[in-house]
């Protein structure tokens, strides 16, 4: 956890289930060699097999241990699987049998005013802290306005580099903080802090 020791609160984590239907932090397993989202690992394959040759994977018990190190740090959730709602209820399903509150501590990102609902509405799903992120569903400004401007607990939306460009440059406002996806770099970052981006998204703390 060097993020967490150098000061980071917040940290974006996708998951995904192993060919085994255990919950991992994966994008696509595109780093771990000879596997893929088409070709995944089992668990066991998964811990045993260094990402990009140098680093071990998060598994859903190291990431448990390590919150209840440091209770400071927030995940928000991502995912490349066609079901968030199944994956996220195995997660609380998980971590409330090792008596851990996972639903306070990740912040979750819904991709559609569907997937919201569906969530909201799930009773096992108390989950009190949402960002919608539009790569998915290709929302106009207007549009996400129209489908999370009333949400209390949506506080964040998640805009490309591109759509926020046009929110900004079109003085769109949302009533919600922004935070812009994926940027590397100290210029580019300071360029969308210096115009009112509350966060970003990096790949290098």
């Amino acid at each position: 956890m060097q993020y967490a020791n150098e000061g980071c609160t917040i940290m974006e984590i996708d998951f995904l289930y192993t060919s085994d239907g255990e919950i991992v932090g994966s994008h696509l397993f595109e780093h771990l060699d000879g596997f893929s989202f088409n070709n995944r690992p089992t668990l066991e394959e998964f811990e045993n097999t260094k990402l990009e040759g140098k680093f071990l994977g998060i598994t859903f018990d190291w990431l448990i241990e390590q919150l209840e190190n440091f209770p400071e740090i927030r995940i928000i959730f991502d995912s490349k699987e066609n079901n968030t709602l199944s994956l996220l209820e195995d997660m609380v399903e998980k971590a409330n049998e090792k008596d851990f509150d996972l639903l306070s501590r990740m912040i979750i990102q819904v991709y559609s005013i569907e997937n919201y609902n569906e969530i909201k509405n799930n009773l096992a799903l108390n989950f009190t802290t949402f960002w919608f992120t539009n790569y998915k569903s290709n929302y106009t400004n207007f549009q996400i306005q129209k489908y999370f401007g009333d949400k209390e607990d949506v506080e964040t939306i998640v805009l490309s580099c591109l759509d926020w460009w046009f929110y900004h440059q079109t003085a769109f406002h949302f009533d919600k903080k922004i935070a812009v996806h994926t940027v590397n770099g100290s210029s580019a970052v300071n360029f969308l802090a210096d115009r009112g981006a509350n966060y970003i998204f990096v790949d290098r703390f």
